[in-house]
């Protein structure tokens, strides 16, 4: 082990805790912010020749999780599709696009009664075809599609609201 590996080390061990810390006040997970401070050491491992030269190794370290941290929150924010696509799609597409939120989970629940919800997730999201579904229920697979359709109906009014 080199000088700058047992420096890293006694670095990593001297400011852990407390860059975890402050990684939490930012309103992440106990998961999120391991992650994030894990990010920002590999950084500063990588960047060992400007760290060393750095009149604040500490600061550098805490400003590049702070970094860190709100690229993922924008990048969460760029994953979310707002109420007026839904209201304008096609459920199934909406799901394609990753739209398995709990913002989506409490919308259904508000809008549609437990049977609904159970037919939703298993046609959706469980993958069944409308017969395996219709027969399940013992009614015409043409009585199934006319449910989902005003499933569909109640959930496009329910958002509207």
């Amino acid at each position: 082990m080199d000088c700058w590996e047992k420096a890293f080390r006694e670095f990593y061990f001297n400011t852990y805790a407390a860059l975890h810390k402050y990684i939490r006040k930012m309103g992440v997970s106990e998961i999120e912010a391991e992650d994030i401070a894990q990010e920002a050491y590999c950084k500063a491992y990588g960047c060992r020749d400007k760290l060393r030269c750095h009149p604040n190794p500490t600061g550098w370290l805490y400003k590049t999780a702070y970094y860190i941290q709100r690229n993922q929150s924008r990048r969460m924010e760029n994953h979310t599709i707002s109420l007026e696509l839904v209201r304008e799609a096609d459920l199934k597409s909406v799901i394609r696009c990753g739209y398995e939120s709990v913002e989506f989970a409490i919308l259904i629940k508000e809008v549609l009664s437990e049977k609904d919800r159970e037919l939703i997730y298993k046609y959706y999201l469980e993958g069944y075809k409308g017969a395996e579904i219709a027969m399940q229920m013992g009614i015409s697979e043409e009585n199934f599609r006319v449910k989902m359709s005003r499933i569909r109906k109640k959930m496009r009014t329910g958002i509207g609201k």
